[in-house]
Order: structure tokens, then sequence, then C-alpha cells
């Protein structure tokens, strides 16, 4: 049997693959399981990975060198696209940190450069020899891993043990931890094989990373399969009785982004007075603030005790990663009931636009600033120029409203007919995710385990899954999230 070595560096990856039958299958294939994680020795991650050929090691944060520094830089450096323009032009939080001058400099000096495979090649073997791996080898030695599961491939944590793979010749399957992360780097450590959620993180990993399409396999986006979970999936009728919602009215969710849109708190107070005046009729507001940004909730104090206006504060921040992300299945399944029950989704350049159309709901992006128009510069516009929006907007799923008037009109025509653009959600979600079918957990799964058996020395038996054991599994753990969500 093999010995996998899997890294979870943060909450919202322990969401989307231990939360899943991605986790179940990797268990019931017999094979030893190590864990690296920084949640290791909390009490909630430990019960979530109990298991006996499950163990877990501490993930760790190493101080950069200054050769991390600039091998970081030289890494980025070597991608120029959109997101990059954006960056250069207009900072991320704070306009003040554009510069024209970096985006000329950028644009003469090293945009010609960012197209050469080689040298994307180059940087790696560079990385390797200026930069070696310095923790990590107890461990390795200590499991003689078969092989390494990098399950977020871009984050400094985990190229650390990516290092440690390559230097004690582990071979590594490695995925990035979202559909944006392949146009922010040059990987600075090539996997033997990739795992994508689709198409256009294909394109991506090909294009920014140079590597071959043969190495790279497309699985779908795991955190949608609790879409068609129908273990997790309430009536409308029990979901709006525990949000004191009337399941005869339509559902309006408004998706905060946090920090990036402080204009937020006044586009949910129209919304919500629309739906008090009657100016939408039928309706019913559920905000949802970013829960990344603890300070989000204050934004809708004014309108959280409004009649039919719900704003969710269902979300636990659970400690061990960066992210404090919430991953219990009562807040999965809250989650994926929200965007099954939505009939709208209103929403600023988010990835809740993808959520929504992978459950056909219409969705409404913000194109406009509040009180007053603003710079180019300043105004959330800017954040629609990105590399992975841009082709989001491609698609011609979303609608986008340049007016609080145009707001108003596209959520009472989707409000009266769904149907609008449906198409075109469809095609959102093949082009991002792939088959949107309840099984992208289990096909990465079946990835990790394939690549295991299929020419790395480890005998083929080992990667086959029981289905009578994964059964058995997914068994126990449907009876733990009953429980949980019975709690609710």
């Amino acid at each position: 049997m093999a010995t996998i070595f899997m890294t979870i560096s943060r909450g919202g990856t322990a969401r989307n693959l231990l939360q899943s039958d991605c986790f179940s299958a990797l268990k019931a294939s017999g094979n030893t399981l190590v864990i690296i994680a920084p949640a290791n020795e909390s009490q909630t991650f430990q019960k979530l990975c109990d298991a006996p050929n499950v163990h877990l090691e501490k993930m760790v944060e190493l101080p950069w060198r200054w050769t991390d520094r600039m091998l970081v830089g030289i890494h980025k450096g070597l991608i120029y696209n959109k997101s990059t323009i954006f960056r250069d032009k207009f900072g991320i939080y704070d306009p003040k940190e554009g510069s024209m001058l970096k985006y000329w400099m950028r644009k003469i000096f090293i945009s010609p450069f960012s197209k050469s495979k080689s040298l994307k090649r180059l940087a790696r073997k560079i990385d390797k020899v200026v930069a070696p791996a310095r923790h990590y080898d107890e461990i390795f030695s200590k499991y003689k891993p078969d092989v390494l599961f990098s399950t977020s491939m871009i984050e400094d944590q985990e190229v650390e043990i990516m290092k440690q793979a390559e230097a004690h010749n582990v071979p590594i399957i490695a995925m990035p931890k979202t559909w944006d992360n392949p146009s922010k780097i040059n990987l600075r450590v090539k996997p033997n094989k990739v795992i994508v959620w689709g198409d256009y993180s294909k394109d991506e990993v090909m294009k920014y990373s140079a590597i071959n399409e043969k190495n790279i396999e497309v699985c779908g986006i795991p955190q949608f399969d609790a879409y068609r979970n129908i273990d997790l999936i309430d009536t409308r009728e029990d979901f709006c009785a525990k949000w004191g919602f009337d399941p005869n009215k339509k559902i309006i969710v408004f998706g905060s982004e946090g920090r990036i849109t402080p204009q937020d708190k006044d586009i949910a107070e129209q919304i919500a007075t629309w739906v008090k005046d009657g100016d939408i009729e039928n309706a019913q507001l559920f905000v949802r603030p970013h829960f990344m940004y603890p300070e989000d909730l204050k934004k809708f104090k004014n309108i959280e005790s409004q009649e039919n206006v719900k704003v969710d504060n269902s979300w636990n921040r659970i400690d061990g990663f960066r992210d404090n992300w919430d991953y219990s299945m009562k807040q999965i399944s809250h989650f994926a009931n929200l965007m099954v029950h939505a009939d709208l989704m209103i929403t600023t350049g988010s990835t809740l636009s993808i959520d929504a159309a992978a459950t056909d709901t219409p969705v409404i992006n913000i194109y406009f600033d509040t009180p007053d128009p603003k710079p180019f510069n300043e105004s959330i516009r800017r954040w629609y120029t990105s590399e992975h929006y841009t082709h989001v907007l491609k698609t011609g799923a979303v609608s986008l409203a340049h007016s609080m008037d145009e707001l108003k009109e596209y959520t009472k025509r989707y409000l009266k007919t769904p149907s609008i653009r449906q198409q075109q959600r469809k095609n959102l979600i093949e082009e991002f995710g792939y088959k949107n079918d309840g099984k992208s957990a289990q096909r990465i799964a079946s990835a990790v385990l394939d690549f295991i058996s299929e020419g790395n020395g480890i005998a083929a038996q080992s990667s086959v899954m029981n289905v009578s054991d994964i059964n058995k599994i997914k068994r126990h753990e449907a009876e733990q999230r009953t429980k949980e969500t019975q709690s609710r």
C-alpha cells in the first residue's frame, strides 16, 4: 500500500476536500494518508481527520529568506496579463498603490519575456538551487511517502513541502486552491501532474507555468458537489422556516465583497427599501456578508431588523488556518441551501457569480459607484478588468447594472423570467467547472489514486477504491452530517 502526503493549508481547502467524497475515497483506498496542516493540533480538525489510516503533521510558516523574496518577484514578473496590468495601474485596495511608471516599465521591459516557456522553466531551476528546501526532512524520512498531493500549489507554506518532495524524489500531484490562482505566478516547483477545476484553469496552467497539457487533468469544482447532495438540501419550506422567510416569496441574495466594496451598505439598503415599499413585489432579501472581514457585518446594521430582510449570521470563525474558514458541515449545508433556494444573486465581481450559475440562479453584478461616480482608478468598475473576471463576463452569464435604476430593472426582469441567460450560465460552468454533476471530489480522488498506480513504482491495486468501504464511510459521514444539521 502507498503512503500519501496531503497538504491542507487553508480552511477553505479543508471544506472542499476533507468534507467531501475526495477524503472518503482516499481513506477507503486503504493507503496511509498523512495530512500536513497548520491546524493539526486543533480538536475540530483532529475530529474531522480521525481515521485509523490517517496521521496528522504540522505545517509551519517559515520566514522568507531574501532569496525567496527575489525569486517570488521573478516568478510573478514572468506573468503578464490583465490582472498584472490592473495591479500596476490601480493597486489592490488603495489607488495609491498603483503606479503608471511601474505599468510602463513592466509593459516595455518585462512583458516580452513573459511568453517564454524556457524562462519559466529556467526560473524553476534557479529557484531549486538558490532556495533549497529547509524543513520537513524529518517527516519525509519518517514516513517515506510515495506521493505528495499538494492542494494549493502556489501557497508559500506548500511550496516548502513541494521543494522537500522534490529533494526526496517524491512525485508530486498538485492543484490550485481556486480558479484565479494559476494566473498569478509561475509555479516555483513543477508538479508531475496538475489537477484543475475546468478548461479555463487548464489553459492558464499551460500558458503561465509552461506545464504540458498531457500532465493536466480536469476534474471540476469540489465545493459545488454539495449543491447536488440531496442529504444536505432542505425543502424550500424548511429552509425558509429556519430563517423566517415566506417560501412563496422570491429570495434575493446580496453578496458583499467586504473591504473592497464599502458601497455594499448603500446597495443593500436600497434593495431593502424596494422590497419594503413594494417596488420589487413579492420578494425578500438575504444579505451575505464577506466573512473574511469580521467587520463586514456592521455594514448592514440599519436593515438587519427590517421585515423581509435577513443578514447571515451563521458563520463561525474556526482557528487553525490563516483564513479562519468555517469548514463545518453545518456551514456547508447552509450555503448549499442558500444557493439552491436563491432566486437571484446580486454581487460585485465575485466568485459568488459562479456559485449562483452552478444552481442556475440569475446573476447581476454591480458596475457603478455610490453615492457618486468615481474616477476609474478608484471605481468599483476597475475590478472587472482582472484576468479571470473578464473571462466570466465574456460568457454573457452575468448582467452588469450600470445604475440603481438599471439594477431595479434587471431585478424585476430576472424575478419574473429566471430563464434569461440560462444557456450562458451553463456555458460559464462548463468553462470554469467542467461537469456540474456532484462528482468532482470523486474525480479528484481518482486522479490522485490513478497517479499513484500509473508509473510511480507502486502496485496498481493500492489505488483501487473498494466501493463497499467507501459507502460505509459515506454512510457514517452522512449520519454525522445529519446530527450536525439537526442542531442548526
